[in-house]
């Protein structure tokens, strides 16, 4: 009995392991096909390989999907149609750097390597190989590694995208620049041509907010006011002058700030006297319309008023000399002979006219030494009182004057006027003609001549 039971305890014992040794199997199967489905279904290519052996069927069914092919086609492609169809430059590439690499490749260090394939389609795709070691010999060298393939054509589009898109932005970036540059230098010119403008103007200019304070004088305004243009900025008007001065200042920026413009001249008194501004205020709008600024010009012209003011004087010596020739010309003093003199009237005669005929008559009968004065009416357009007053006045004041009048060319209207008017003619000597009037004039002189010689030879005789 013992030796049966001794035998059945081995049956036991040897059914047990190989039930044991059976779950075992079934689970590294059960975890080897888990294993092989993982990487049939995981999108990057995981293999295990070393130096002298091949690539395992798993690695060459995923990258095959990767280049459009369905994991049956794989025994129909041949073991070498993987590598036929990796691109020509990365072949040689290949070949040279990845052997290379994997010498020289450390514990825990990835190797990183980039090829393209041809796709079913035709067209290129990029991989990407990582690699680590596995396994040295017991001498230190690479026995095996292990590694994973993954298609990054898109990440390579996008990266490749993102580096034409950054060119571009780069590009335009530059461009943008260059532009930004050359508007620089141009706003630079524009703002330096303003400024030496404005600066050398000959007027005072300047603008304010508008609350009056300066935020821009030209050289000749910060001369006007004493100050440096940096000194004038941010100031008024009652800072630099005093409140009676400064009073008609504040009053026009009102006006202005009103929207209306305001233009005044103004004195101001300087080292080398007063001068005269005209001084021109106007608002400055905004694109909506808005006053936001005035601006104003004050111009020194006090030469132009001098100028003015000479060429004012000058017309009027002008005038007046024109007055006089006109007058010499209207009112002539014509000396026949010695002691005639003869003075035409012609057109109209007013009160003005009337003055300068008896002032001329008589500084010309006292110049000449004149004994007769005719008085020639033919030429008179018109008759009236105003004009006999006027020629008795100046006959009467020639006779003071030791000279006899005689009046020549009266017409009908004129000598009925006469009558009416009952003017007193006693010592007005008249003749119809000038002509006849100079004869009996010069008959005159001769016949008193002879009258005084023979006085004076009776006077001898006695």
């Amino acid at each position: 009995m013992p030796t049966v039971d001794g035998a059945c305890g081995v049956t036991v014992d040897a059914s047990l392991e190989k039930r044991i040794l059976e779950q075992e199997v079934a689970r590294w199967r059960l975890r080897a096909e888990q294993a092989e489905s993982i990487l049939r279904t995981s999108p990057a290519a995981i293999f295990l390989c070393d130096k002298t052996a091949e690539r395992s069927r798993t690695f060459s069914e995923a990258v095959a999907h990767m280049l459009g092919y369905e994991p049956d086609h794989v025994p129909q492609l041949g073991e070498e149609v993987l590598p036929d169809r990796m691109h020509p430059d990365d072949t040689t590439r290949m070949a040279l750097e990845f052997e290379r690499d994997l010498e020289v490749l450390e514990d825990g260090e990835q190797l990183v390597f980039e090829y393209r394939m041809r796709h079913r389609s035709g067209e290129w795709r990029w991989l990407e190989a990582r690699c680590v070691v596995f396994s040295r010999t017991e001498e230190g060298q690479l026995e095996r590694y292990v590694g994973a393939v993954q298609d990054i054509t898109e990440r390579k589009h996008l990266a490749q995208t993102m580096r034409d898109r950054e060119a571009a932005l780069q590009k335009a970036n530059a461009e943008l620049e260059q532009r930004i540059a050359e508007r620089t230098l141009e706003l630079r010119r524009k703002s330096a041509l303003l400024e030496s403008m404005i600066n050398n103007l000959p007027a005072a200019f300047y603008v304010k907010d508008t609350e009056g304070k300066f935020l821009l004088v030209n050289r000749r305004t910060a001369e006007l006011m004493g100050v440096t243009r940096a000194e004038a900025v941010g100031k008024s008007v009652a800072d630099f002058f005093p409140p009676e001065t400064a009073a008609p200042w504040l009053e026009a920026q009102q006006e202005i700030l009103a929207g209306g413009e305001h233009e005044v001249e103004e004195i101001f008194v300087q080292e080398d006297g007063p001068h005269i501004y005209l001084s021109i205020g106007f608002p400055i709008r905004d694109s909506e319309g808005t006053i936001f600024a005035i601006g104003g010009f004050s111009t020194d012209i006090t030469e132009r008023r001098r100028a003015e003011q000479e060429r004012e004087e000058l017309q009027a010596r002008v005038i007046e000399a024109q007055r006089a020739a006109i007058r010499e010309l209207s009112t002539p003093m014509i000396p026949l002979a010695k002691g005639v003199v003869v003075m035409p009237l012609v057109g109209t005669v007013d009160s003005a006219r009337a003055q300068q005929i008896m002032e001329t008559l008589l500084a010309g009968v006292v110049k000449q030494q004149a004994r007769v004065a005719i008085l020639d009416l033919t030429g008179l357009t018109a008759v009236d009182t105003r004009i006999v007053d006027a020629l008795l006045r100046a006959a009467r004041a020639t006779r003071m004057l030791g000279a006899e009048v005689m009046l020549t060319g009266i017409k009908p209207q004129f000598a009925q006027v006469l009558v009416q008017l009952g003017v007193d003619m006693s010592g007005i000597t008249t003749e119809g003609t000038l002509q006849s009037g100079v004869a009996a004039a010069m008959g005159w002189l001769q016949g008193r001549g002879r009258s005084a010689q023979d006085g004076s030879e009776r006077a001898r005789a006695r």
